[in-house]
């Protein structure tokens, strides 16, 4: 079974951005995220590499490419502006544990032995 992720792309740069998604030089939007809005991508880990660009509203040629690792490594990316640049913020994802491997870090509890001594 495919293991899915869910990354939250927060925007905090006081303008409204184009979600694109394609790869090189073709894109096509894929959803707009407001002034303080947040859109949450859904992905397979198992799915082709894909590129987002996410562009300013306000046509000043401002753009950030985020890609799919980035969405499998990160639960948040939240994009500001700094000195006239987007730049990210992340929240790193918690490590992908499989089901046997998180069994086997479970600290089990010691089992009660009784021993006798012998007089």
């Amino acid at each position: 079974m495919a293991t899915k992720v869910a990354t939250v792309i927060a925007n905090g740069t006081g303008q409204g951005l184009t979600m694109k998604v394609g790869n090189r030089n073709c894109f096509v939007k894929l959803a707009s995220v407001e002034e303080g809005g947040e859109y949450t991508m859904r992905l397979c880990v198992d799915w082709t590499y894909q590129e987002f660009l996410l562009e300013d509203n306000r046509n000043t040629g401002k753009k950030l490419f985020v890609n799919s690792d980035d969405c499998c490594d990160y639960e948040r990316i939240t994009v500001k502006e700094s000195d006239g640049v987007f730049v990210v913020e992340t929240v790193p994802r918690k490590q992908f544990v499989s089901e046997t491997e998180e069994s086997d870090a479970v600290q089990k509890k010691p089992e009660k032995s009784s021993w006798k001594f012998w007089m």
